[in-house]
């Protein structure tokens, strides 16, 4: 199955988004703590009132994120709610023990310092989108309260009413005044956050190309446990060529397939089949990986396993010879299974045998497959082919029980003639010789 990069894309986003509404939760904490302990009141409690909703709603977003009810629309909807709750507290509740001054001053020493810690909490989300939109509500948001404050005050101080030539305690005495609006400040406060959002966007976005990265090296290792024993996944799916480059090498191959598949396929519906086809490759290719070889394919209800690759190695027969043994353990454990189920029992032909093969990437540019071709693949599929004529279930060329450094003092040699060759030996083995695990 290939790997989804969107789904896993948004399966962390939305991880992100919960640790962003908790972080958000974590940060809001500290600031209801301190107001409610330096606060005056009964005024203070309009401000905390306001910070107790916006965790609730934190909470709110959170329970439907778990319980699976949360839509993307949601996610804005929020941000844009919390922004109208940060005005509401900027217009309304000083939150301070300034005494008796003009909001727009309160307004002036806050404003950003909160904004800014809302922003960074907003790039845990992992979505660029949303740090956009948050920046976005926030500046629209401090121009709604600036100008809603500004609309009230009865007297407005500007840098306009610097004198021309001023001296320094001129110019202080306008910013200090409790009346000054300080547009300009607003703008450049403004700029800041435009800034910001677009730095810490464009670090979610980084951070979504890591998470990208991760999800191609994660379907590269699935993609090869599909093939090759689990426990050398992580090593070749780190390689940078992970089978290397096109070479001739010995290998042991070994082909399995279904007696009489054919006639099976027949009689039965398409669904029972296929369903037939997935619990036998299963099985087989499981036997496979438990002996460390390579799934080189599946070929109807054949399957070709490859012990050798992507590195040879010295028990490399040896392994395939246990790997054939284990396959025929298999079916009878599993005839024994649909015994019980009233089901007909399941033959199986397998060969193998070792030879030099060329080994590779095969296919179109755009589709590659790792594939053994050679001499030695045709011997061992054919070796398959002929359990049927020679009554058994497993037949092995003497060449491969030699490199398995197998006993043959009990074996009963024969010649077996294939298309293409001349006779080769090999060794026989039937229903009743089922080797121990």
């Amino acid at each position: 199955m290939a790997f989804d990069t969107d789904a896993a894309l948004a399966k962390a986003e939305q991880a992100g988004l919960k640790l962003a509404i908790k972080g958000r939760l974590g940060a809001a904490m500290p600031f209801l703590v301190f107001y409610s302990a330096i606060g005056d009141y009964p005024a203070i409690l309009l401000g905390l009132g306001a910070l107790a909703l916006f965790m609730g709603l934190g909470v709110l977003h959170f329970w439907l994120i778990a319980t699976g009810r949360e839509s993307r629309w949601h996610r804005f909807v929020f941000v844009a709610v919390d922004v109208s709750i940060f005005c509401a507290i900027a217009i309304f509740a000083p939150l301070s023990t300034l005494g008796d001054l003009p909001q727009i001053f309160v307004f002036r020493i806050y404003t950003i310092a909160y904004l800014m810690v809302f922003l960074a909490v907003s790039t845990l989300s992992l979505s660029p989108t949303l740090v956009l939109w948050t920046g976005f509500c926030q500046v629209v948001g401090v121009w709604i309260a600036f100008g809603w404050i500004v609309s009230g005050m009865d007297r407005t101080v500007t840098w306009g009413d610097v004198p021309t030539h001023p001296r320094q305690g001129d110019v202080l005495a306008v910013f200090f005044d409790p009346d000054f609006i300080g547009t300009g400040n607003r703008v450049v406060e403004s700029l800041c956050l435009l800034v910001s959002t677009s730095i810490l966007a464009l670090a979610v976005s980084r951070a979504r190309n890591l998470v990208r990265t991760e999800a191609r090296a994660q379907a590269a290792r699935e993609n090869l446990a599909r093939y090759v024993s689990p426990n050398l996944v992580e090593r070749l799916a780190a390689a940078a060529e992970p089978f290397g480059a096109v070479r001739r090498q010995q290998a042991a191959i070994l082909f399995v397939d279904v007696v009489g598949f054919t006639r099976f396929a027949e009689q039965n519906d398409p669904e029972t089949v296929i369903a037939f086809l997935r619990e036998f490759h299963s099985r087989m290719a499981q036997a496979v990986f438990d002996h460390e070889g390579t799934l080189d394919d599946y070929i109807g209800d054949e399957v070709m396993a490859v012990f050798g690759t992507p590195e040879p190695r010295a028990d490399d027969a040896a392994r395939a010879l246990a790997c054939a043994h284990a396959m025929r353990r298999v079916i009878a454990s599993w005839n024994v299974e649909r015994a019980s189920r009233g089901m007909p029992s399941v033959r199986v032909g397998i060969g193998m045998h070792v030879g030099t093969v060329v080994a590779g990437s095969t296919g179109s540019t755009d589709r590659l497959k790792f594939a053994v071709v050679g001499d030695a693949v045709n011997v061992a599929s054919r070796l398959q082919a002929a359990t049927r004529d020679l009554r058994c279930d497993l037949v092995v060329s003497q060449a491969a029980m030699h490199a398995a450094k197998a006993d043959l003092l009990a074996a009963t040699l024969r010649d077996v003639s294939l298309r293409g060759h001349s006779a080769v030996a090999v060794v026989l083995f039937g229903g009743q010789d089922l080797p121990s695990a």
